[in-house]
C-alpha cells in the first residue's frame, strides 16, 4: 500500500468503481489509494440516479487535466454492457457520455474498463476527454497468490497520444504491482483480444471438448471419478473448475471475441482428421492438436515472444503443463472414442444455448469443493 509520504500517492486520483458488487471489483477497490467510492448498478432501482451519482463524482473539482489526473473510473460491469449498452438509457449513446466523462473540461478523468475482452470496451469509451486504458486480470476471484498471475493494460492509439497517458500508465502499473501481480503487460486492445482467443477461448475449448468426449464415451451416465484413471480425473477437474463459475462469463469470452470463429474452425478441422482410439490416445490427440493450431495462430497474428508466452490464466497454465508432459500420458490403444465427436458436441453447444449446455455439463460432474483443483495448480506455479 502507499504511504502519505509517497509522492505518487499525493498525485493519485480519487477513484470510482462502477459495478462493484463482484468479487474482482471488490478486490480491486481494496487496493485503490486515496478516496474510493463503489457504485453498483444493482443497488439502484433508478438508472438515472446512477448517472447522477457518477457525474457528480466526475465533475467535482472540474478535473480539466491541466493539473494531472484527478479522477479514475474503474468500470467493472458485465461485458455485455459494452456490446449492447442495454443496462443504461440511451443505448445508442457512447458509454462515456452516459457516465458524463466526455464533456469539455473533463480531461483529467481516467477511464478503465475492466473486462475479458478490450477492443469493444475501449472503443465504447472513445468519447472520453481523458485517457482510456482497458484492464484485464487473468484469473478468477478464488486465486489468492498473484505472484504467477498476469494483468494486461490495453490503451488505444488515441490514449497513447494523450498527454496524461504516462501518468495513467504509471498509476495503473503501480496499483497492479502493489496487488502482487507477477507480470504486468501493455498491449494494444486488438493484440489483447487476439491473444485471448488462444489463452482463454482455445483453452476452454480444449477442456470442454475433452469433457464432452468422456461424457459421450460414458454413455451419458453420471461422472464417477473411480471409473477414471487418476491422470484423466485430474485433467477433468479443470473443466469442472470452469463450470463452477457463472456461465455468462464463458458465453461472453466465446461469443464476443471476433478472432474466435476462425480459430475454432481451424481447431475443429484439425481434430476431424483424428481417428478413433481409447481415451488416452484421444486426450493426447486433443492436446497435441490444440498446441499445433495455437502455434500457427500465434505466428500468423504476430503473437510470438517470451513475454507473451508467459501470459496465462490458471487454467491455461495447466494446459501448458499438459502440453509439456503429454509424452508421459499412457500410451493410447484401440477404442471407439473420437476427438471429433466430442469437439463437435462442444461446438454444437457453443452455437446453440451455450449457457444451458454449460449447466447441463456441470450437472454431469459430482459435487466437489470449489477449491478442489487449487492443489494441482499449486504444483505447477
Amino acid at each position: 500500500m502507499h504511504t502519505q509520504s509517497d509522492p505518487l500517492t499525493l498525485q493519485t486520483p480519487a477513484s470510482l468503481v462502477l459495478g462493484g458488487r463482484g468479487a474482482m471489483a471488490q478486490r480491486l477497490a481494496r487496493w485503490l489509494p486515496g478516496t474510493t467510492r463503489i457504485v453498483d448498478l444493482q443497488d439502484y432501482g433508478c438508472e438515472r440516479r446512477v448517472r447522477r451519482i457518477t457525474r457528480a463524482f466526475l465533475r467535482l473539482g472540474r478535473p480539466s487535466g491541466r493539473d494531472g489526473l484527478r479522477r479514475a473510473v474503474f468500470s467493472s460491469v458485465p461485458q455485455q454492457l459494452y456490446y449492447e449498452a442495454a443496462r443504461l438509457p440511451g443505448a445508442r449513446a457512447p458509454l462515456a457520455r452516459l457516465l458524463g466523462s466526455a464533456g469539455a473540461g473533463l480531461g483529467g478523468v481516467l477511464m478503465v474498463p475492466c473486462a475479458s475482452l478490450l477492443e469493444v470496451p475501449t472503443a465504447a469509451l472513445a468519447g472520453a476527454a481523458g485517457p482510456v486504458v482497458g484492464l484485464h486480470l487473468l484469473y478468477g476471484p478464488q486465486v489468492s497468490d498473484l505472484r504467477t498471475e498476469t494483468a494486461i493494460l490495453a490503451a488505444p492509439p488515441r490514449t497513447q497520444r494523450h498527454h496524461l497517458y504516462p501518468q495513467a500508465q504509471a498509476f495503473l502499473h503501480r496499483l497492479l504491482q502493489d496487488m502482487g501481480h507477477g507480470q504486468v503487460l501493455a498491449l494494444s486492445p486488438e493484440q489483447h483480444d487476439r491473444l485471448m482467443a488462444d489463452v482463454q477461448f482455445l483453452t476452454h475449448s480444449l477442456f470442454l471438448g475433452i469433457a464432452a468426449t468422456v461424457r459421450l464415451t460414458e454413455g451419458g451416465d453420471a461422472y464417477e471419478a473411480t471409473r477414471m484413471p487418476v491422470w484423466l480425473d485430474a485433467l477433468l477437474q479443470f473443466s469442472q473448475r470452469m463450470l463452477c463459475q457463472q456461465p455468462h462469463v464463458y458465453v461472453g469470452i466465446a461469443r464476443q471475441n471476433p478472432h474466435n470463429p476462425a480459430l475454432l474452425a481451424q481447431w475443429l478441422e484439425a481434430l476431424s482428421a483424428a481417428g478413433p482410439g481409447d481415451l488416452a490416445s484421444v486426450v493426447r490427440g486433443f492436446i497435441e492438436t490444440t498446441e499445433a493450431v495455437a502455434a500457427c495462430f500465434r505466428s500468423a497474428a504476430g503473437l510470438e515472444g517470451a513475454p507473451l508466452r508467459r501470459v496465462h490464466t490458471p487454467v491455461s497454465r495447466y494446459r501448458a503443463h499438459l502440453a509439456a508432459q503429454v509424452c508421459t500420458l499412457p500410451a493410447g490403444g484401440e477404442g471407439a472414442s473420437r476427438a471429433a465427436d466430442g469437439a463437435a458436441a462442444y461446438a454444437a453447444g457453443l452455437r446453440g444455448d451455450y449457457e444451458a449446455w454449460l449447466r447441463d455439463l456441470a450437472a454431469w460432474f459430482p459435487a466437489r469443493s470449489a477449491n478442489y483443483s487449487e492443489a494441482l495448480l499449486g504444483q505447477i506455479r
